[in-house]
């Protein structure tokens, strides 16, 4: 081989070394913004499952502030039943007045129930909401970077071994000819 078919050659294997770290470099952007995404999907992700779980521990309290005041509830019920027999007409009016208003603290708390659910699930859409965006820009992201001249298939690059090229320098001095 002559001294142009070796600078050929030297050449020819700078470039393919270049055009290798070119897309070395291409992919480490990449893992970078892909990873940047991730975390603010992380930390969305926490904030709306702590409120979540919040709002699940307030249903949890309510659930059990109602059954205590629906026993109580059949309680004075029982007691008022017991009452009309036994006293006058006086008293029993007083007593169901006090019952109404225990019958109307059960009601709010039904309100108040549907209420935190209606939250919960407002929750669950704005955060499959926020799902649906954070992929949205990251599919974005990866059209503006574009496929670099890979051949895809079904979606997927079908170029995925690296090749390693290794360099021998044969001659040190340029001015010689063999």
């Amino acid at each position: 081989m002559g001294e142009k078919g070796k600078k050929i050659l030297m050449y020819f294997l700078l470039v393919v070394i270049f055009l290798g770290g070119l897309r070395f470099f291409v992919m480490s952007e990449e893992l970078k913004a892909a990873n940047k995404l991730n975390e603010g999907n992380k930390k969305l992700l926490d904030k709306v499952s702590a409120d979540l779980e919040s709002s699940r521990i307030q249903l949890k309290e309510l659930n059990e502030k109602i059954s205590y005041l629906e026993n109580a509830n059949a309680e004075l019920l029982r007691e008022k039943e017991a009452l009309e027999g036994k006293a006058g007409l006086r008293r029993g009016k007083a007593q169901k007045q006090f019952i109404d208003i225990k019958e109307s603290t059960i009601d709010e708390f039904k309100k108040l129930i549907c209420q935190i659910k209606i939250k919960i699930q407002e929750q669950k859409i704005q955060q499959a909401l926020a799902k649906k965006q954070l992929l949205e820009e990251l599919d974005a992201k990866k059209l503006e970077l574009g496929n670099r001249g890979f051949i895809v298939k079904e979606g997927m690059p079908n170029n995925k071994s690296l090749s390693n090229i290794e360099v021998v320098v044969l001659s040190t001095e340029l001015g010689q000819e063999n």
